[in-house]
């Protein structure tokens, strides 16, 4: 509970004043109220209830009331409900708030821990199927959250599975997210600062490579930035050994990148293909505000997520020591090799962009990378570069 402290009171209270006040006033579900009554520990839904007592009044007039309002409802509608059940709820509630505005999400091995310490507790698990059932929570596949759930007549959680079935073979990787994800270029940043010269590269997306004629960049280009989307470790030395081809070789526009791991990528591009066959098959949608809601919100999620992972997939540097951004192979048999778990961008010459750009005879000159026969293209590492 002490974690969530910080963030809900700096959230939706009067920050120092109001927590203070929870620690130390007798107002009711205050800290020193609950403390002689039992001898239990503090928990979120206890936090809930201070809340919902002594500030839903302002926290009435913030953006994020209804997720608050929505439990309180819940248990006034369901008065079967057991402590058990309640409590869950609530927490399952405060923990929905806290993810908006911290790393606390309503996960099931969080919710365990809230309420019985341990991560894997079996009645806390039936409580949540339980809670499932009756339709006064959801589970969200996509990120593997709970949510409290208003009650609607569309079964998003039905509809969904039924199209992963339908979707699920239609689209490749590729196009999906061509068709749902925003066409940005890569701008090659330092170049223009350096020279007042703008110059881009196109991402364009392959499941399995291809001619390198078919690889054309769109007027005004300096060049195509390849995505490799490999099914597997095989593909992904297949995409190593096309990326150093002589046919790429004399191509000095081609940057391919050839990842090592893109199954999160992968499930949740599958996710986001499954949510717009719900949304486009399902009419009913049209007069359920509640289903809509949560379907615009998943929607916004997981292409905030893709978005995410795929500036990830590109960016060749150093990913945080805690990140798990999905790592790119080496697939050069020259030049120096990059500092473990470094993402690497491979030119048509088989040479990391990052480790040729940063070489000390570069020093001065305008971020590049020496491709065949010596020409040079921009770089678009995001060390240099960003998407536009």
């Amino acid at each position: 509970m002490l974690l969530a402290l910080p963030y809900l009171f700096r959230r939706f209270a009067q920050n120092e004043r109001s927590l203070f006040a929870y620690l130390l006033s007798g107002e009711p579900h205050a800290v020193p109220d609950l403390w002689p009554a039992r001898a239990a520990l503090v928990r979120l839904a206890d936090l809930f209830d201070y809340f919902a007592l002594n500030l839903l009044g302002s926290l009435s007039r913030q953006a994020f009331a209804r997720r608050w309002l929505e439990v309180v409802d819940a248990v006034e509608r369901h008065p079967d409900l057991s402590e058990l059940q309640v409590q869950t709820l609530k927490t399952v509630g405060l923990l929905g708030v806290l993810g908006d505005v911290s790393t606390l999400v309503p996960g099931a091995e969080l919710i365990s821990l809230a309420l019985r310490d341990t991560a894997e507790d079996p009645e806390v698990a039936r409580t949540l199927q339980e809670l499932e059932h009756r339709s006064l929570i959801v589970y969200r596949r996509f990120n593997r959250t709970f949510r409290v759930w208003e009650g609607s007549d569309v079964d998003i959680e039905e509809r969904l599975e039924e199209g992963r079935r339908s979707v699920g073979a239609q689209l490749a990787l590729s196009e999906i997210l061509e068709r749902y994800l925003p066409r940005r270029p890569l701008v090659a940043r330092r170049h223009s600062f350096d020279t007042g010269a703008l110059r881009f590269f196109e991402i364009r997306y392959l499941d399995e490579p291809t001619d390198p004629a078919r690889l054309t960049p769109a007027a005004g280009a300096d060049g195509i930035l390849v995505c490799s989307l490999p099914a597997s470790p095989e593909q992904g030395e297949a995409f190593a050994r096309w990326a150093q081809a002589d046919a790429l070789r004399e191509r000095p526009d081609l940057v391919v990148v050839v990842p090592e791991q893109i199954h999160s990528l992968r499930e949740a591009a599958t996710e986001l293909r499954a949510l717009h066959w719900l949304r486009e098959s399902t009419p009913e949608l049209r007069d359920d505000r509640v289903a809509r809601r949560e379907v615009a919100e998943r929607l916004s999620h997981l292409e905030t997520l893709l978005v995410t992972a795929v500036e990830q997939l590109l960016d060749p540097r150093p990913a945080p020591r805690a990140a798990t951004r999905p790592t790119t192979t080496w697939a050069s048999g020259s030049g120096p090799r990059p500092p473990s778990g470094h993402p690497t961008v491979v030119s048509g010459n088989g040479r990391g962009l990052s480790a040729v750009a940063s070489r000390p005879e570069r020093i001065g000159q305008p971020p590049h990378a020496v491709l065949s026969g010596g020409r040079r293209a921009a770089h678009p590492d995001r060390a240099h570069a960003h998407a536009g």
